[in-house]
């Protein structure tokens, strides 16, 4: 254990998650108000916290200060601390909680050399799949395949909080039993689930199957699917699908789109339903559905107006 840490990055979610698992391996028999103190730093001073560290905990045992929001501290409430590097007391681990800090200064290099410094830089691409995967499976034992964890991605983009709480939503509905949720799970427990009756939707209207577009358009409205929202989503997709036919399966320029594996496939198969000389009316409907929606026409006959016009 080192005496004092410092997190800074802008992952706040994983700070989160280290800073609790560092107090209780610190704390092994529990937190109390003996032995475990929190300041806000816009509401204290440095040698407040000074004082806190240099306090012991009530009888023998160990004692954890934390310090959130670390990096509004002023240059001269940040050197309060440095005094104790010389001679901490041994009792005592100080956790610093920043969103940024300034690597430059004198307190920076102090408590790098002295602690421990670890930055939590926002996660996205490879790295954000990787964590998703690894968090469902040793928090909640999820085993995500390649399409709920595109789905998962597409739903709540980069938030790890928010991908949090719909593994947690996932892992309660589907119980110990169960460890490998599907998309029909999602479907259930997710409150956005619009986003995944859209792959659905245009594959309808790439297949030119217009009763069964109509058919979940249909239910998409009726369960309350907001129409701007819905003409967005179907936008975007279409958007994607032309992206793909225009690079014309140049992998490299692919990959740079950003979409997930499991979605770029899926845009790939879409794409071949639809034919490139089609996309000025394609774009020329969605754009007079959006106006129209927005003069307050009838968002139930726009709509199906435009998924007709869609699967000609």
């Amino acid at each position: 254990m080192k005496p004092i840490y410092l997190f800074f990055g802008e992952e706040q979610f994983l700070i989160e998650e280290e800073v609790q698992k560092l107090i209780t391996e610190t704390l092994p028999a529990g937190r109390n108000a003996f032995n475990y103190q929190v300041y806000l730093a816009a509401e204290s001073k440095g040698r407040e916290v000074r004082g806190a560290v240099l306090t012991p905990a009530f009888g023998s045992g160990q004692k954890v200060v934390l310090v959130r929001h670390f990096h509004l501290w002023k240059k001269e409430d940040q050197e309060e601390l440095l005094p104790l590097l010389d001679s901490w007391p041994p009792q005592s681990t100080l956790i610093l909680w920043a969103e940024k800090i300034d690597q430059r200064t004198r307190v920076y290099q102090q408590i790098k050399k002295a602690g421990k410094v670890q930055e939590f830089p926002r996660l996205s691409g490879k790295d954000l799949s990787s964590w998703l995967r690894q968090h469902a499976r040793t928090k909640y034992h999820l085993k995500l395949s390649a399409e709920v964890e595109a789905i998962l991605l597409r739903l709540m983009g980069n938030d790890l909080r928010l991908l949090d709480q719909e593994l947690a939503k996932l892992a309660t509905y589907l119980g110990p039993e169960n460890s490998q949720p599907t998309q029909k799970d999602l479907e259930v427990i997710s409150w956005q689930a619009d986003e995944l009756d859209i792959f659905s939707l245009v594959d309808a209207i790439g297949k030119r199957q217009t009763k069964t577009a109509l058919t979940f358009l249909e239910r998409m409205l009726s369960e309350g699917a907001e129409p701007l929202g819905l003409l967005a989503m179907i936008t975007r997709q279409m958007r994607n699908i032309f992206r793909i036919k225009a690079l014309a399966g140049n992998r490299q320029r692919l990959r740079e789109l950003g979409l997930h594996p499991y979605e770029l496939k899926k845009c790939e198969q879409q794409a071949q339903g639809f034919r490139w000389q089609a996309r000025e009316d394609i774009f020329k409907a969605l754009f007079e559905a959006d106006s129209a929606l927005k003069r307050s026409q009838d968002a139930n006959f726009v709509l199906e107006k435009l998924v007709l016009e869609l699967c000609k």
